[in-house]
């Protein structure tokens, strides 16, 4: 099987963008600036969540463009520097409008949500830029396969999300996004066995790395689906019956993840590492707002489970780094606690399903965190297989059944 890594990582290794298209992160973008806009409280109130993601969602992309750009030939450079330009003065453009001449919420809504849907199908589509090149060397390097699958997965999620309640401004370009992206993967299984491997040639190099850190989109979804429980929160000021075990069980499992995919416990294991790095620090800003709002004794319940799983992250550092001196046996200790927590990582928000039966009500028990475990496990089942890595496959098949 071929070596696998994400697309930016390898253009950092080689130093040349070769012939990736900067075409998807110019979309999304775009994309992700007019959705931040569209989440403001001047256009559609109550959006926090759309809000938020695309706000990370840019900061992020704006990085993979700077990558790009520095790695780019001069050549490569003029065309993606004049859309982007193009793109902020239509956004400039887009701003003045809605806030001078449009007065109501409903009519800016409308508005935005209009050019929402236009560039949220453009970015959805904007992958299928390589599939003439595709189709011409019956060869799938430079149409990365995690590309096509986040946006596949990530169109679901939104059209569920935008059915709860109905929002036809998110349906639409998500809905379409779902049947792009399954195109592209429906042409990424007729072309994959045919792409060349590039180990075979001479000088070895990274050989055939189809890949793109966007399949972390998902994992980012589900650290921040609790998003609006703890706006919840913060407007009743109360956490009520709503458990922190989820939040502290997530917690703990980032923070074996992280121990996991240090260099000197499993190398090559960059994005494990860099998405349970952020989620440990989006479960601290939870559990921070968690222990504001809770009562003493909820809180003293949160701080001694706390200290802990630091006392037991403490010993495991000791052990891995003290006791035991090679990469595998480093491993295969920390892999397994991974599984062993990973799976009550997932297992978490099912504490309340007594509270759900008995008081037939599912009002401490979020939909979000439910659904978006469930995408988050089958999306980072798919990447334990390439290559196969049993132990992040162990704790997400756990989920899957």
């Amino acid at each position: 099987m071929r070596k696998r890594r994400p697309t930016f990582y390898r253009i950092w290794k080689k130093g040349d963008v070769e012939d990736f298209s900067p075409i998807p992160y110019l979309a999304t973008v775009m994309n992700c600036m007019l959705w931040v806009f569209y989440g403001f409280p001047i256009v559609h109130p109550h959006s926090l969540l759309v809000l938020t993601i695309n706000g990370i969602g840019l900061v992020v992309e704006l990085i993979y463009l700077c990558m790009y750009f520095t790695y780019s030939s001069k050549r490569q450079k003029v065309k993606p520097s004049f859309i982007l330009l193009v793109e902020i003065v239509l956004m400039a453009i887009v701003v003045v409008v809605t806030l001078l001449v449009f007065h109501t919420y409903e009519k800016r809504t409308l508005f935005v949500g209009i050019l929402c849907i236009i560039f949220g199908t453009c970015m959805y589509a904007s992958p299928l830029s390589a599939m003439r090149l595709v189709i011409k060397t019956k060869s799938v390097e430079y149409m990365p396969f995690y590309l096509s699958l986040a946006s596949f997965l990530n169109g679901v999620c939104w059209t569920i999300y935008a059915l709860l309640p109905f929002d036809i401004n998110i349906v639409i370009p998500n809905g379409l996004g779902t049947i792009f992206g399954a195109v592209q993967l429906v042409l990424y299984g007729c072309y994959f066995r045919s792409t060349p491997k590039k180990g075979k040639k001479a000088g070895g190099g990274d050989g055939g790395e189809v890949e793109l850190p966007t399949r972390n989109a998902i994992s980012f979804g589900l650290f921040l689906s609790p998003t609006p429980t703890f706006y919840k929160i913060i407007k009743k000021g109360a956490v009520e019956d709503y458990s922190a075990m989820p939040y502290l069980a997530t917690m703990l499992n980032c923070m074996l993840w992280c121990t996991y995919g240090l260099p000197y416990v499993h190398p090559h294991s960059l994005l494990v590492i860099t998405i349970n790095g952020i989620g440990l620090v989006v479960e601290t800003i939870y559990l921070t707002l968690y222990l504001i709002y809770a009562t003493n004794q909820q809180r003293m319940k949160v701080i001694l489970i706390f200290l802990g799983e630091c006392i037991f992250l403490a010993i495991v550092l000791y052990i891995t780094l003290g006791v035991l001196h090679t990469y595998e046996k480093r491993s295969t200790l920390v892999g397994t606690l991974c599984i062993i927590f990973g799976t009550c990582m997932y297992a978490a928000p099912l504490s309340v399903m007594k509270l759900v039966v008995t008081t037939k009500s599912v009002e401490y028990m979020p939909f979000t965190l439910s659904f978006v475990s469930l995408i988050n496990g089958v999306c980072w089942t798919v990447y334990s297989f390439l290559p196969l890595d049993i132990n992040i496959l162990g704790c997400v098949d756990v989920l899957n059944d």
